[in-house]
């Protein structure tokens, strides 16, 4: 079973744990992809509130609430381990 590593204090991170992106964004953890063969690092799936008003939401379609976003892990400061 992979596991997502963080690099600074060797914790695990898991699913709904906060984690901080290079750039200072505070998101959650969704899930993790596990790394495919060879060289990938795997994927991070993180969320956080859109930030977007009720009626901004009228206006823009592709806006559901969230904000979804998949990395590689060392955007939050970590690893995948298997």
């Amino acid at each position: 079973m992979s596991r997502l590593i963080d690099e600074t204090t060797g914790n695990e991170i898991k699913p709904d744990d906060t984690v901080t992106t290079f750039d200072g964004e505070e998101y959650k953890l969704v899930m993790i992809s596990r790394p495919a063969e060879g060289n990938s690092t795997g994927r991070v799936l993180i969320t956080r509130p859109c930030g977007h008003s009720e009626d901004e939401h009228e206006e823009l379609w592709w806006c559901r609430g969230e904000d979804k976003r998949e990395f590689f892990p060392s955007v939050i400061n970590a690893r995948i381990e298997s």
